[in-house]
């Protein structure tokens, strides 16, 4: 069951019915009224990101931090996106260790020498804020290969927009396309703990693990392209992780 949303709370086109909108055929520059509001959108997230991260300690379960997370998103006013996204049944993602992305909260407890990426998206004022970072549960690994298959993508007043950001230089996909003032994106790569990062989806059709059960980690921002260059919206403070 999908968890509650207060009723005053403005919810994207998809949150009933879990029907995505047509995404636009190119990439859109948004507007300096828009950006604005993806800035105040992107800092809910990544503050929500941050707090998830604070709960990441031995003993505690995803879907504790989903609820926790969920309840706190609500209280700003926002949505949380992931819920009923195409069906998506929980408030945010929670990868852990050879979950390379789109987990779903469950009643699995976090162990010492887990990692677990946490992926925030919120829903306010017409737009969407995204982010992504991954916390140790416990002691920590080095050493890493980057995926080829996930990518950043466009985000705005839908969740995924065009263009779709690459991270490794073997993609060609948009290897002539040019920035302009007003797009914004995400860069969310994952790493691997291991000499390849394939993956396979498991019958949930969300969850992405590690073909060969390495690690994975993600860390994902939002970015607004400028006229002097760019400004990350999910920029906040970091707090001090113990």
């Amino acid at each position: 069951m999908l968890r509650a949303v207060p009723a005053g709370i403005v919810r994207p086109a998809y949150a009933a019915s879990g029907v995505l909108p047509r995404r636009a055929a190119t990439p859109i520059v948004k507007t300096a009224a828009q950006i604005d509001a993806m800035r105040v959108a992107g800092r809910i997230a990544a503050t929500m990101r941050e707090r998830a991260g604070l709960m990441c300690k031995p003993g505690v379960t995803t879907s504790e931090i989903d609820g926790r997370i969920h309840d706190e998103i609500c209280a700003t006013g926002a949505y949380p996106s992931p819920l009923n996204y195409a069906g998506f049944p929980k408030s945010i993602c929670t990868s852990v260790n050879d979950v390379m992305c789109h987990g779903i909260p469950d009643q699995t407890r976090l162990s010492s020498g887990d990692i677990v990426s946490i992926d925030v998206s919120v829903f306010h004022n017409g737009v969407h804020g995204d982010c992504c970072a991954t916390f140790p549960v416990g002691k920590r690994l080095r050493g890493f290969a980057v995926s080829e298959t996930f990518c950043g993508h466009g985000v705005g007043e839908s969740l995924h927009e065009l263009p779709n950001i690459v991270h490794t230089k073997s993609s060609r996909e948009y290897e002539d396309a040019v920035m302009e003032p007003g797009m914004v994106f995400t860069i969310e790569p994952i790493l691997v703990v291991g000499p390849d990062a394939e993956h396979v989806i498991m019958p949930d059709l969300w969850t992405a693990k590690s073909q060969r059960g390495f690690i994975s980690a993600q860390h994902e921002e939002m970015v607004a392209i400028t006229e002097a260059g760019c400004e990350v919206l999910t920029a906040i403070q970091t707090p001090t992780y113990s």
